[in-house]
């Protein structure tokens, strides 16, 4: 097998994510005779040859991944998801709408997926019962016995004797949607005041990403009860906190995201050598005799010489790493179940009819021109601000009487035939060079009326209420002057979505 697995960009490469899931396990796969690549998406939808004969989509939320997918099956490949983080089930959250239509755009094309928890898998088979399913752990770092248990020993043995506590904390200090990393180490902070009591002097460590230590956050971290030292997170440097802590801190609080997050954190800091202490919500149960759970416990086990983590214990953690965080098992369970998998039959798409991206709101400029670096057409939206140079847009009638479709000559060629002549070159009302243009009345659309401009200054409330009913007619144009073209929806943002548009999508069948 060749696995491709698809991300967003070449800069993510090295995120924590990417190096604990895939690269800890590459060299286990590429072992059994299989090739295993990470691609960002934008080579990937540009690549003349395939690099793989199945794909892993991981943490591509736009439009090319819909786009992309689609591709690749249509040439006989099998395409799947790795479910990261839960964006999906939150229905009542309208900041998640994007993100709960890509998931069913995508999962409707998919042929499996992935998920890192127990937790994770059963949400999503809620979700999505009939998409085969597999938990890939984590897996952790490979360790020397004899270097672990000497620095296991060293650290345990400074801190009776110097009555100085090493803490670390380390993580994305922040997520855009919900409340949690630095924001769970201040929560629960108050864990860390008995320190003190019990005759040691605590002293945290904190790594995290440089975007999350705004105004709001640092003030957090100069409110926490012990003092604190705050670096930027690296590789290099997460290996020699865990190392020289005796114990890293890790609250997960009880919301619906943070319950079915990965244990890659508790298994790092247990394969890296030092303890776990975790308050809230129970996510590391699995490794629940190398974690603690109450402070006072941990303490009495340091000043008795008895830590769950310790040379004397180091065979038991191994045995169950090896059952839940080796490289070499996770990797064959991976090419195991993918082995198993039918591929989907080669067929012919787009075909002859075009395949247009209908952008949102807030359009990213580089998905609309390696949209139609593709081929397919990139179209303007009534609530589209950005200047771009679309292949199509609209001029409404403040009254509702017509609707100009103005064009490039690449979209005129891909219009419906019986709609060609009637294009002309109009110049737009402000002045300059005329373009193609289509008017449309009312006797071509009954359902006609005006589509207002975005306000200056924008009124975000106007806004919303506007988008449904212009993206629906937008779509309604775009599918009476093509033809039923394959229409997609590019839209970053929430809550932002309109049902009309996917429900042009009437050839979402799995193939």
């Amino acid at each position: 097998m060749r696995i491709v697995v698809i991300i967003p960009n070449a800069e993510w490469q090295s995120t924590a994510g990417v190096r604990i899931r895939y690269e800890r396990i590459r060299p286990w796969i590429e072992a059994e005779g299989h090739s295993f690549t990470l691609q960002p998406i934008d080579e990937a939808m540009a690549a003349s040859e395939r690099a793989g004969d199945i794909y892993l989509i991981s943490k591509c939320h736009d439009v090319r991944s819909q786009l992309l997918t689609r591709q690749l099956r249509a040439e006989g490949c099998a395409v799947g998801i790795d479910f990261f983080d839960d964006y999906y089930s939150q229905k009542q959250d309208a900041a998640f709408m994007h993100l709960r239509a890509w998931f069913r755009m995508m999962t409707a094309q998919v042929d499996f997926g992935l998920c890192s928890t127990p937790n994770m898998r059963d949400r999503l088979a809620r979700l999505v019962p009939d998409l085969p399913l597999l938990v890939m752990n984590d897996p952790a770092i490979g360790w020397d016995d004899t270097a672990l248990a000497e620095g296991l020993r060293a650290v345990a043995q400074r801190t009776r004797a110097s009555k100085v506590l090493d803490i670390g904390w380390f993580g994305i200090g922040d997520n855009p949607y919900f409340s949690l990393g630095l924001e769970d180490l201040h929560a629960f902070s108050g864990q860390l005041l008995q320190i003190r009591a019990r005759g040691y002097q605590p002293r945290l460590r904190i790594l995290t990403n440089r975007r999350a230590l705004d105004t709001r956050r640092l003030e957090m971290i100069a409110r926490l009860p012990v003092p604190s030292l705050v670096e930027e997170w690296s590789e290099e440097a997460e290996t020699a906190l865990i190392a020289d802590s005796l114990f890293c801190f890790l609250p997960v609080n009880g919301q619906e995201f943070s319950t079915v997050k990965s244990l890659n954190r508790a298994v790092s800091v247990l394969a890296g050598g030092s303890q776990v202490l975790s308050t809230g919500f129970p996510l590391y149960d699995t490794l629940a005799p190398f974690i603690y759970r109450d402070l006072g416990e941990l303490l009495d086990h340091l000043d008795a010489d008895t830590l769950r983590v310790r040379p004397q214990t180091l065979p038991d953690l191994g045995a169950l790493m090896e059952q839940i965080g080796s490289a070499q098992v996770e990797a064959k369970r991976l090419t195991a179940f993918l082995e198993t998998l039918p591929r989907p039959r080669p067929h012919d798409w787009p075909g002859q009819k075009p395949v247009i991206v209908l952008q949102g709101s807030r359009p990213q400029g580089e998905i609309h021109k390696q949209v139609q670096r593709q081929g397919y057409l990139s179209a303007a939206s009534p609530r589209t601000t950005a200047k771009l140079a679309f292949d199509l847009s609209a001029r409404s009638d403040p009254d509702g009487r017509f609707v100009d479709v103005v064009l490039r000559d690449r979209s005129v060629s891909r219009l419906a035939e019986n709609w060609r002549g009637r294009v002309a070159k109009v110049s737009p009302p402000a002045g300059g060079d005329p373009a193609p243009t289509l008017r449309l009345t009312q006797d071509d659309l009954p359902g006609l009326r005006p589509m207002l401009r975005v306000s200056a200054p924008r009124r975000e409330l106007e806004e919303q209420s506007r988008y449904r009913p212009d993206m629906a007619l937008m779509a309604e144009i775009i599918t009476l002057i093509f033809d039923r073209p394959h229409l997609f929806l590019s839209e970053a943002n929430s809550p932002y979505w309109s049902p009309e548009i996917e429900a042009q999508r009437s050839d979402r069948a799995h193939v």
